[in-house]
């Protein structure tokens, strides 16, 4: 009996984590923001798909004063920031024509910096609040 009641509860909370989707992939020249050491940052999507086997997307840093109206948004090229599409959060924002002429300026230059990503970021699906979780 209380093995029955074990299994049956075992199931109930085993059967919404098996239909959890994945987040979904940021798409080439969305602008999505992302965590650095310091803050949150923002960059542009290069590319279409993930990496594999890793899964990891690749950014362009936006520069600092990007989106800030009258400037332009502009990325540094030098620069390849790596991280997982649920550790970032959407902006809502896009620069496809961006992303297009990062990508063919690192068809002849490949970036002097990669680096990734210091985990998710406050807001994306893969942030834990530390708080709900009993730290500090």
């Amino acid at each position: 009996m209380r093995f029955t009641a074990i299994v049956c509860l075992t199931s109930l909370l085993l059967v919404p984590a098996l239909g959890a989707s994945p987040p979904r992939v940021p798409e080439h020249g969305e602008i999505v923001k992302y965590q650095t050491g310091i803050a949150p940052r923002l960059g542009v999507v290069l590319g279409s798909n993930p990496h594999h086997p890793t899964g990891n997307i690749k950014l362009a840093p936006l520069t600092s004063h990007s989106l800030h109206p009258p400037g332009p948004i502009s990325a540094r090229k030098d620069e390849v920031v790596t991280t997982l599409p649920g550790h970032v959060v959407r902006t809502g924002q896009w620069a496809p024509l961006l992303a297009l002429n990062i990508d063919s300026h690192h068809e002849d230059h490949p970036p002097r910096f990669t680096h990734f990503a210091m985990g998710p970021v406050k807001g994306s699906p893969n942030y834990q609040d530390r708080r709900r979780l009993g730290g500090k």
